[in-house]
C-alpha cells in the first residue's frame, strides 16, 4: 500500500535542504504520496516547487515583547491551524515528519488534533522552540547531536543526517575544472551559509590578503551571499572563483582542502561527509547559540577543524589560525574520515519506515 507522507518545513536552507534530501531519498526507495506544507514555501528559494507538491501555510512567530504584534502572530498561527487541518483531512496523511521552525508549527499543530503521527528531525546540537514543544508527543526525534537529547522529551533517535549529495573523492579533478581552478594549488572555500555572509567575507579577505608569502600557494573558491568581492582577489593578484550562491555545493565541498564556513547543521553535515577541515566562524547571533554549540561537536569530538569566535578575534588573529590549520589540514582529515568509519547511524528514511 502507498504511504502518503507529509512534510512540514519552511524558512532557511538549514531546514528546506535535509527535508528536500529525505523526500528525493524516500522516492528513489519507496515512492510514496509526498507532500510539503510550511510557511512562503512559494516563495522560497532553496525550496523547488517544481519538483515537490506543495502548499503554503499561514505562520508567525510569537513575540510576547508587543500585545498587538503577539495577537497578530496568534491570529495567524490559528488560520494556519485551520488551512493545515483542511488539507491534512484531504489528503490523509500516515505520518508528518517536522523540521523545525515556527514555519512547521501549524503543520504539526493541526496533526495533533487529526492524531496524525509525528516524527521530528532535530538538525542542531541546541534544539529550536518548535521541536521542543512537540517532542513530548512525536513518535521519534531523529537527533543529529547527543547533547540534543537532553533538551528534548519522549523517544530520541540518534540519525544520519540527510544530504542533498554524495560525496566522493574521486570528483575532486572535476570539481575543480568546474570552477575554472588550478588542479596544484590549495583550494580554499569561503562560504557564509544563508546567513551573515558580510561579516564572514570581509574577515575572510582580510586574512588571506596578508598570508601570500606565508602559505603555499592558493586559490579561493569565495561563495558570498548577497555582496560581491570579485574585484578584491583581482586586486590580490590571486585565482578565485566568486559565486553569490551555488547549487552544487557538493563540488565545492570536494574541491576544497579546507574550508571558512558558518556553523549550521546542514553546512556542517556536509563537510563532515566531504572529509573538509575547516575553520568554523559561527554565526553569533543565530538561535540559542546554536551554531557555537554545533561547532563544538566538529571541534572537540571529531577533531576536525578549530573554532574561531569573530566577536573576540579580528583578521590578525584568523590569519595565525588559517597558518595552523594549512600545516596540519592532513591530520583533521583522517580525524573526520575516523570518526565516519566509527559513527554508521541509520537514516532518516529508514527511521520513517521503521515507525511509519
Amino acid at each position: 500500500m502507498e504511504k502518503r507522507i507529509v512534510i512540514a518545513t519552511g524558512g532557511t536552507g538549514g531546514h528546506i535542504f535535509p527535508a528536500t534530501a529525505l523526500a528525493k531519498d524516500l522516492l528513489n526507495s519507496e515512492n510514496p504520496e509526498l507532500l510539503f506544507l510550511g510557511g512562503k514555501l512559494s516563495q522560497n528559494p532553496y525550496f523547488n516547487r517544481e519538483e515537490f507538491d506543495s502548499a503554503d501555510i499561514p505562520a508567525a512567530t510569537l513575540s510576547f515583547k508587543k500585545p498587538l504584534a503577539a495577537f497578530q502572530a496568534g491570529r495567524m498561527i490559528l488560520q494556519g491551524i485551520l488551512k493545515s487541518r483542511t488539507i491534512l483531512k484531504k489528503f490523509s496523511p500516515d505520518l508528518i515528519v517536522g523540521f523545525g521552525s515556527y514555519y512547521s508549527l501549524p503543520v504539526l499543530a493541526a496533526g495533533l488534533t487529526l492524531k496524525i503521527p509525528i516524527i521530528l528531525h532535530e538538525q542542531n546540537a541546541t534544539p529550536g522552540k518548535v521541536n521542543r514543544l512537540f517532542s513530548p508527543f512525536a513518535k521519534r526525534t531523529a537527533i543529529t547531536f547527543p547533547e540534543s537529547e537532553k533538551f528534548l522529551k519522549g523517544f530520541c533517535a540518534p540519525t544520519a543526517f540527510p544530504l542533498r549529495f554524495s560525496f566522493s573523492s574521486h570528483l575532486k579533478e572535476e570539481a575543480l575544472k568546474y570552477f575554472s581552478l588550478s588542479q596544484n594549488c590549495l583550494t580554499i572555500l569561503i562560504v557564509g551559509g544563508s546567513q551573515g555572509a558580510k561579516s564572514i567575507n570581509a574577515l575572510a579577505y582580510k586574512a588571506l590578503a596578508g598570508l601570500r608569502e606565508e602559505l603555499p600557494p592558493f586559490q579561493v573558491i569565495h561563495l558570498t551571499g548577497r555582496e560581491g568581492c570579485e574585484r578584491r582577489w583581482e586586486d590580490l593578484e590571486i585565482k578565485a572563483c566568486v559565486k553569490p550562491f551555488e547549487t552544487r555545493m557538493d563540488l565545492a565541498w570536494i574541491a576544497a582542502d579546507l574550508a571558512i564556513a558558518r556553523g549550521g547543521a546542514s553546512s556542517l553535515s556536509e563537510q563532515i561527509a566531504s572529509l573538509t577541515p575547516g575553520i568554523i566562524i559561527p554565526y553569533p547571533y543565530a538561535t540559542d547559540n546554536h551554531q557555537e554549540k554545533n561547532a563544538l561537536y566538529f571541534v572537540n569530538e571529531i577533531s576536525g577543524g578549530i573554532l574561531f569566535n569573530e566577536k573576540k578575534g579580528d583578521e590578525k588573529d584568523l590569519s595565525r589560525v588559517i597558518c595552523r590549520i594549512v600545516k596540519e589540514v592532513d591530520r583533521f582529515k583522517m580525524n573526520i574520515r575516523d570518526h565516519l568509519e566509527k559513527t554508521r547511524l541509520p537514516t532518516l528514511r529508514e527511521l520513517i519506515l521503521e515507525n511509519i
